[in-house]
């Protein structure tokens, strides 16, 4: 897969991935910070700047979602 710089980029892990992997405390934090449950930065395609302004509520359920839906 190309980036926009030209080089190669690794595919994103898919967001139930995360929402699987993360307690709903910290799936809100990391889309409220950009910085995972592991201290790393978020990186693109994840657009956890336009999520994170979603309030608490919303965020619960997009958790609730993710967890919920088969890949």
């Amino acid at each position: 897969m190309e980036g926009s710089s030209g080089g190669l980029t690794q595919p994103a892990p898919s967001a139930r991935a995360f929402a699987r992997a993360w307690t709903e405390e910290e799936f809100i934090r990391t889309m409220r910070t950009g910085i995972d449950p592991g201290g790393h930065q978020v990186q693109e395609p994840m657009p956890w700047e336009m999520i994170g302004r979603m309030d608490d509520l919303e965020l619960a359920a997009l958790y609730a979602y993710l967890r919920s839906e088969e890949e």
